[in-house]
């Protein structure tokens, strides 16, 4: 994997690099900040994709082929609910760590723009095999 980002003020770009013919193929390329983790068997990875200051998403991705499983679409479909708080003014989607190789703990936090603002952290456990679970959530009312 190479990440290149030689002005910070550029597109960030993740790119996969094949161990023998040493060809690179581009994953994406990011505005802002992203975090990547492998998983424990090295065939998928994840990548947090910051992509502002009020939000942020999580895929994971295949090297091989560069598959792309959006995890806000994983757990919309296993937890209707979620739709709201990925719509949130300020709703961050992140990968936490890798359970084993085809699970994850994944965290969807942020809060309401309109008042009375309140916070949320909403915790599940991702199967890519099976879909997400949702293992607790939490509210959280703001200060006025």
């Amino acid at each position: 994997m190479i990440f290149e980002c030689p002005d910070k003020t550029k597109v960030r770009k993740l790119s996969v690099e094949d161990r023998t013919s040493h060809g690179r193929r581009l994953v994406n390329e990011y505005e802002r900040s992203s975090g990547v983790s492998w998983a424990p068997d090295s065939r998928r990875f994840f990548v947090n994709d910051d992509f502002g200051s009020n939000g942020s998403l999580s895929y994971v991705i295949d090297p091989s082929t560069l598959k792309t499983v959006d995890l806000s679409k994983m757990i919309t479909d296993n937890d209707a609910d979620a739709k709201q708080f990925l719509k949130a003014g300020h709703s961050y989607l992140r990968a936490k760590h890798w359970l084993n190789s085809h699970e994850l703990l994944v965290v969807l936090f942020g809060h309401f723009d309109e008042g009375p603002a309140h916070g949320f952290t909403i915790q599940y456990r991702v199967d890519l095999n099976a879909g997400a679970r949702k293992l607790s959530q939490r509210s959280v009312e703001q200060p006025q």
